[in-house]
């Protein structure tokens, strides 16, 4: 029982990903000609994305889009950080 409820969230987790790359691609467009290269920034961007899914479990969707948006940027931030 606790191995199926485990697939069902990974299953969960992998659509929420996958409905909000596109977020990802948002972000990053602001950035692009900063002097960063586009795929950095999309990956750290993925892993703003992977941040927000695992450490919320808010159910109502706005919540998560406003805090997916400021952990990507955030992220994708850093990069900028590092280059200074």
């Amino acid at each position: 029982m606790l191995n199926k409820t485990k697939q069902n969230d990974l299953k969960m987790q992998a659509d929420i990903f996958q409905k909000n790359l596109w977020r990802i691609i948002a972000v990053t467009r602001k950035y692009e000609n900063k002097g960063v290269d586009v795929v950095d920034l999309i990956s750290m961007g993925t892993i703003g994305l992977v941040k927000a899914i695992t450490e919320t479990k808010a159910v109502n969707r706005i919540v998560f889009a406003n805090y997916a948006t400021n952990k990507i940027e955030h992220e994708v931030s850093k990069c900028f950080i590092k280059l200074k």
